[in-house]
Formats: structure tokens, sequence, C-alpha cells
């Protein structure tokens, strides 16, 4: 195996020094913004540079505070992390050189009067309470899961993230799509990457050991060949393929090529093994 190129080392270096400013609650390189309106959700976190293009063409240079919208493209720049907060309360730490869209979002949670009718005690004395309040929760959550749907597109790079309430009562008002597969969940912990060949600007500085991880696994490695790569902390997350749906639980690593096949493999690339300490609730809160 080819010892690390240097831009292997530069995001190592970065994402050490990113975790430093996770675990302090530090936003660097970012300036105020105006305040939130009825967007998807908001810049928490900005390291370095990134820019949304909206579906009025526009470029925005984005800044901590500053909300994102249903349709936007984030690119995030050269060494650069940005993490945002959505309103269902997930989370999308997005790694450098990124290109991810917010396809279509949309949250509507229990407005306070429905909430407060769900909560009315019930006529009948001899109810425990305990009979009443576990309803209470499911009915909220499907009144909000009616009207919610949050589909996202990762074109380029990778995101850690921490799934909200969207997608909690049914897996169908969550996506992720990608190049070779999407990605569903229901209550998550993960990450996603995608590991793009050499004609695709080396995008993936540690290809030599996905390959190598591939090969282990009894599976032929294709150097330009597009992977995706999964890893799951908590929860599950479903990844289908035009050949195959695959269950992923927590604690498991899996390669999805071109082909179609999900291929598990025995540990995490280099790049996921020195992410995994960045926290997305954390980044910038």
């Amino acid at each position: 195996m080819r010892s690390e190129s240097g831009g292997l080392t530069m995001i190592r270096n970065v994402s050490f020094w990113l975790a430093g400013i996770c675990l302090l609650g530090v936003s660097c390189l970012a300036t105020a913004a105006p305040e939130m309106g009825a967007e998807a959700g908001k810049v928490l976190m900005l390291v370095g540079q990134a820019t949304a293009l909206g579906n009025d063409g526009t470029v925005r240079r984005l800044a901590k505070n500053d909300p994102v919208y249903s349709g936007d493209l984030i690119n995030s720049n050269v060494g650069s992390y940005v993490n945002i907060k959505f309103a269902d309360g997930a989370f999308f730490l997005l790694r450098p050189k990124t290109r991810f869209q917010i396809e279509q979002y949309q949250y509507s949670p229990a407005t306070p009067k429905a909430a407060a009718t769900a909560a009315a005690p019930t006529p009948a004395p001899t109810a425990p309470i305990a009979s009443t309040a576990a309803p209470l929760v499911t009915a909220q959550q499907q009144q909000s899961s009616a009207t919610s749907r949050a589909f996202f597109r990762l074109l380029k790079g990778g995101f850690r993230s921490v799934s909200g309430l969207i997608g909690k009562i049914d897996r169908e008002d969550y996506r992720v799509n990608t190049p070779v597969a999407t990605i569903g969940i229901r209550g998550t912990v993960y990450s996603a990457r995608l590991c793009q060949g050499p004609r695709e600007d080396r995008d993936c500085e540690d290809r030599d050991q996905i390959s190598a991880l591939l090969r282990e696994a009894g599976k032929s490695a294709d150097t330009d060949e597009t992977v995706l790569i999964t890893t799951v902390d908590e929860g599950e997350i479903a990844v289908t393929s035009p050949k195959t749906t695959s269950n992923q639980p927590a604690g498991t690593v899996a390669f999805t090529t071109d082909d179609g096949s999900v291929t598990p493999v025995k540990e995490a690339p280099k790049t996921e093994q020195q992410e995994k300490s960045l926290d997305p609730k954390t980044c910038g809160g």
C-alpha cells in the first residue's frame, strides 16, 4: 500500500483541529447572519468556506447562523467543515469538498393547540395515567409525519449525521440519494462518504485502503469505481441499491459499489476513524 498523501495528512490535521473546536463548542471563521425565518435549518458551525446555490440560481456565501432552504445545493471548500442543524433536530456535519443538496425538506410539528387537545384527560376515572400518556407522543408524531419529509442528495464528499424526528414514524419520509444507493434511517447516528476514482480529482485519498478492504472481503476492487462508505454508530440504516436492500446495524461498516452490491468490511477506513470524534450535536452548539 502506498504511503499517505499530503491531501490525507491535511484532512487529518484539519479534523483533529475541528475535534478540539467541537469539544469546546467554539465556532471559527464565521460571522453573524440575520435571524432564521421559515427555512429548513441553519448553519450551526463553519470552519473554512462554504456556499449555497439556491433554487433561483443565486450563490450565497454561508456564515454561522445563516439559514438554508429546501432546494439549496451546499458546497464545502477544501479543508472546510459546515455543520447544519435542521428544524426537526437533525444534524449534518459536511466534510471538506462536499456537494450536498437539500432536495425537499418540510417539517410540520404538532401545534401547541393540537398538543393540548391530545393531552386532555379522558373522562374514565379508572384509567391509569400511564395508559393515556403513551399514545400522546405517538399521536403528535403521526401528525408531524403526515406533513413532514426530508429528502437529500449526496453528490460528492460525505457527512456525519444525527437523525431528527422526521423518519421516526415512516421511513418513507426520509432518504439520502447517492450515485450508487439510497440511504434510509430510523433513529440513527451514521456517516456516509463517496470515494470517487482518480478521474474525479482524486476525491478519495484513502482509495488504496478501501480497495484492500474490499479484496479482504472477497470482492474485486476497481480503482475507478465509485464506492459509498457507510458507518453506523447508533440505530440502523437501510442501504438500497438497484441490486439489493441491506440493513446495516450499529457498529458496522459497509461499502456499496457501482455494481449495486453492499459489502460489509471488517473496519472503517482511516478517514472515518479520524473523523469519528466529530459529534454533529456539539460542533458549534
